[in-house]
């Protein structure tokens, strides 16, 4: 406990050292250092990383805390996201710097948000998907959604600047119709259709466990794939909306080998579809009948300690150690089996394992509170044990006991 406790106050002086010179030094006052440069003397306001450098030491120290001091599933693509977070945060404000182009703004812009959008969705994503599975999909496709009206957004903003570069070029009069006919409608609506396309090829996720060989395997490869399809969705509705009109108008190549050309690629898709269909049929429906080989059989003897009193303790500490209870109860029930023990005397003593359930840690929480937990839970389990081997009158497990555990069981039992 002290240890951990180091490791949060170690970095929360540091995030406040940090914080209190970055806020005087830099947002409370204007800090300005002259540099010689080439021979000359330049003035560099330092002021303008006051913003940036507090996003980034608050993001970053967030990610610290979250991955020190939380448990459970959501803590990884919190902790990651964060992380990210802060190096994105740092770039986009600042992006404000006055020497910085005009079209940095709107990409650092889209990498901020896209981040703010993907921690949420991965951190939500371990939420639903444990309610119920056919919420991820769901989830992922209102995820792309908004991932394309940003990237349309931001393409929106970042295409006057690229209008504005070209028309101070010598070849504006050959560019910007080009241009303007081939890049600005074109690459928005792409953006547009391959998003939605995506967030709909997304929600095939909700078959992925379908009784249906078809619709299982549909769903398994698409839905795990969802930035492949992106991608692949964007070259193809761009060569679709801009690339073949081109080629067919203006290329000057022969459209029977356009067309050729399209046909081979189909037929290439096809037949990669196939065969990835064909390898998942093989592993996953087709059982293989392995039979051993014929050989010359040697007796052979080995002098063992009594084996199944070893392997019933092994089964026993597994079961208090970590909770393994199935192979245990098969153990336990054919001894007494064995032993002549009538079906309801061996229900009874068998039942309090069987019924045993573990107190459930929770899906986002304290450290302390998953150890406490866990020390719990073996204290529970060495009880059940004594208990069962008391009642086929065997020696109970030593074991010892505090007399707080008690109190501090039924304190973490209250729900």
């Amino acid at each position: 406990m002290e240890k951990r406790v180091r490791e949060i106050v170690l970095p929360a002086v540091i995030y406040v050292a940090l914080l209190t010179a970055i806020v005087w030094f830099l947002l409370l006052q204007r800090t300005v250092v002259t540099v010689d440069f080439l021979g000359s003397p330049v003035e560099i306001n330092l002021s303008i990383l006051g913003v940036p450098l507090t996003s980034f030491i608050t993001l970053y120290f967030c990610s610290i805390i979250s991955e020190r001091l939380l448990v459970g599933k959501m803590v990884k693509p919190l902790t990651e996201g964060f992380r990210r977070l802060a190096y994105a945060s740092f770039i986009f404000f600042a992006s404000d710097w006055g020497m910085m182009p005009g079209w940095a703004k709107p990409i650092t812009g889209f990498l901020f948000y896209g981040i703010i959008l993907s921690t949420l969705h991965k951190v939500l994503s371990q939420v639903v998907k444990e309610v119920n599975y056919i919420f991820e999909p769901i989830l992922s496709s209102v995820y792309f959604l908004f991932i394309g009206f940003l990237g349309s957004y931001t393409w929106l903003e970042v295409y006057p600047f690229l209008e504005a570069s070209i028309a101070g070029s010598p070849f504006v009069d050959v560019l910007m119709p080009f241009v303007r006919a081939g890049i600005v409608g074109p690459i928005n609506n792409v953006i547009i259709a391959s998003t939605a396309l995506t967030a709909v090829v997304a929600l095939t996720g909700v078959v992925k466990n379908h009784p249906n060989v078809y619709l299982r395997y549909v769903g398994r490869s698409l839905s795990n794939r969802l930035d492949q399809v992106t991608l692949l969705s964007f070259l193809l509705i761009y060569y679709a909306f801009f690339i073949r009109n081109f080629m067919f108008t203006l290329s000057g190549i022969n459209t029977q080998y356009i067309v050729m050309g399209e046909w081979a690629i189909i037929c290439l898709a096809f037949y990669f579809s196939y065969r990835s269909f064909q390898s998942y049929a093989e592993e996953t429906l087709v059982t293989i009948d392995q039979t051993g080989t014929w050989k010359t059989h040697f007796q052979q003897i080995n002098l063992n300690p009594d084996p199944k009193l070893e392997l019933f303790s092994n089964l026993i500490e597994q079961f208090i150690l970590h909770g393994d209870k199935e192979d245990l109860i098969i153990h336990l029930t054919l001894l007494l089996r064995n032993s002549d023990e009538g079906p309801l005397n061996i229900t009874q003593i068998v039942s309090p394992i069987i019924s045993y359930k573990d107190v459930p840690r929770p899906r986002l929480g304290f450290l302390w509170q998953a150890d406490n937990i866990d020390r719990v839970n073996v204290t529970r389990r060495r009880k059940i044990i004594n208990t069962v081997l008391s009642s086929i009158q065997l020696k109970p497990l030593n074991s010892q006991t505090e007399p707080k555990e008690t109190e501090e069981e039924q304190a973490l039992e209250v729900t």
